[in-house]
């Protein structure tokens, strides 16, 4: 939109361009100096627009829940089987009855044992006793009524012999100790126990003895494996330890909120002495929060639940926050390069000399101080009595226009914030003139328009949060290796750290930030 002025001075300009030879005569130059006077009496514009009005932003969902899945290996000495071994009877005697509809039998046995074997492989124990064994019975007959002694595996006859086989699988209790779930193979006979009365077969009667000594002997592992792995009194004390905040420097604390404690399988291995492995799974809630120190979680701790299939790893969503008040310190700053940044189109120039942002909604308000001014124009080279015309008239024109012509004040440019992920920083992509500002300069200075400002803020104003990210996964790494009282330690490192979604608080911009990485603790036995 062109001025009164500026139309005067062009009439001017079109009236001096005369034919080559021909003089300018003092009507010319009266005209001249009337442009001049109009021209800087009109000079001096001011833009003041309406601010666009801060608005609050509208609320956001807080970061979803990222359950973490922490895996943490243990490993604890095997009970020593040999001991067990020595506590188990090599020799013992009893009673037996068994009867049916013909009779009543009382029998006396004596075991004696002639081999154990007991070993750890894998998730099981396996126990197997090779035991010789003699039988000596009265049987009661009622119809007619008569008693018949009967024998087997004494005097002459060759002892009977068993073979009883057992396999207990191990596996964690809900109260943080291994258990034995023992399973009873069928037995092997090589020469069963037939009574001489009737050649009456009471193996499988005898056999129960056989499956007494066993369980005997598995019930004392069981003790023993129990008292070797009952883990609860350290789970605990790590248990309180992990529910307290974590410091993570500059005013950032990890909450690491454990909910559940599960075990996977157990595997026992080859070496001497042998170790039970296995793997204890921490499910959390884990969380990053900003200001004073957040309480401690109270949980008590759980009982011990299988462990679910599933990743491994340390997940973390959480929001950082630059207020408006470090945002505007950032742009103020000279190393941003927007404060004296400078547009020109033409003979005129306009130049950024304050900066500050705010929220509208959803959107960003860039307040700009501004000031216009002239700059000199392109001379022509001078070849005639006109082009030496227009060259003075061109210097006389900048040198009024340096002196009068001055352009102020402030615009207005809104903006949705959005983030640049391989410069880690923030930036306004569809930064606009507001309608106000719009409306103002098209009545004032409508050569700003075609100076591109809202085009180079869109690739310049930048905000940097690369050293937040950066100073926050410093503290998750110093976080994640740490004591968690005397017999345990967490160790653990942050493998990636992104930002996933930029948005427009009350009073600051945030960023919605995921990290990842692993964790894992590590138990000290006695």
């Amino acid at each position: 939109m062109k001025t009164k002025s500026t139309k005067l001075v062009e009439t001017i300009t079109t009236t001096a361009n005369v034919k080559r030879g021909e003089m300018i005569s003092p009507q010319h130059i009266r005209l001249l100096l009337v442009a001049f006077v109009l021209t800087f009496c009109t000079a001096c514009p001011e833009l003041k627009p309406k601010p666009i009005p801060p608005t609050p932003a509208p609320p956001v969902p807080p970061p979803p829940n990222m359950i973490s899945d922490v895996r943490i290996p243990i490993r604890a000495q095997a009970p020593e089987l040999g001991e067990i071994g020595r506590d188990m009877c090599e020799y013992f005697y009893g009673e037996e009855q068994f009867s049916d509809l013909f009779y009543v039998a009382n029998a006396k046995y004596e075991v004696w044992r002639k081999s154990l074997d007991l070993r750890l492989e894998q998730d099981k124990l396996k126990a197997a006793l090779d035991a010789y064994y003699w039988v000596d019975a009265e049987v009661f007959v009622p119809f007619p009524p008569f008693v018949i002694h009967g024998q087997c595996g004494w005097d002459d006859e060759e002892p009977r012999e068993v073979i009883a086989s057992i396999e207990s699988t191990l596996k964690w209790n809900k109260d943080w100790y291994l258990q034995a779930d023992t399973a009873i193979l069928p037995f092997q006979n090589p020469n069963r126990c037939l009574m001489t009365f009737r050649n009456f077969d009471v193996t499988d009667r005898l056999n129960d003895a056989a499956r007494r000594v066993i369980e005997r002997g598995t019930n004392k592992f069981a003790e023993r494996l129990k008292e070797k792995s009952d883990f609860k009194a350290r789970a605990d004390e790590a248990w309180q330890q992990l529910q307290q905040p974590i410091d993570l420097g500059n005013r950032a604390w990890l909450l690491v909120q454990p909910r559940t404690v599960s075990a996977g399988p157990i595997n026992v291995t080859t070496t001497t002495p042998q170790q039970i492995e296995t793997v204890v799974g921490l499910r959390a809630d884990p969380k990053i929060t900003f200001g004073d120190p957040p309480p401690a979680s109270t949980e008590p701790l759980p009982d011990l639940v299988s462990l679910p299939p599933g990743p491994s790893g340390f997940h973390v969503s959480t929001d950082v926050e630059i207020n408006f008040d470090e945002a505007n310190r950032i742009l103020q700053d000279p190393a941003s390069g927007i404060i004296g940044k400078k547009f020109t189109f033409g003979r005129r120039e306009l130049e950024i000399t304050g900066v500050r942002l705010y929220g509208v909604g959803q959107r960003i308000a860039l307040e700009l101080n501004v000031v216009g001014r002239a700059i000199p124009g392109e001379y022509p080279k001078v070849v005639d009595v006109v082009t030496a015309l227009r060259k003075g008239f061109g210097k006389t024109r900048d040198f009024f226009e340096k002196r009068f012509f001055h352009l102020k004040g402030t615009i207005y440019i809104a903006g949705t914030p959005k983030y640049a992920t391989d410069e880690r920083t923030i930036f306004f992509p569809d930064a606009e003139y507001d309608i106000e500002t719009r409306n103002v300069i098209a009545r004032i200075a409508n050569w700003i328009f075609r100076a591109q400002v809202t085009e180079r803020l869109r690739q310049e104003a930048k905000i940097p949060l690369g050293p937040k990210l950066d100073a926050l996964r410093d503290g998750l790494t110093n976080g994640l290796n740490r004591d968690l009282g005397p017999n345990a330690h967490l160790s653990g490192s942050v493998d990636s750290l992104r930002v996933e979604l930029i948005y427009v608080d009350t009073d600051s911009l945030k960023g919605r930030v995921v990290a990842d990485g692993k964790a894992e603790v590590t138990v000290r036995l006695p």
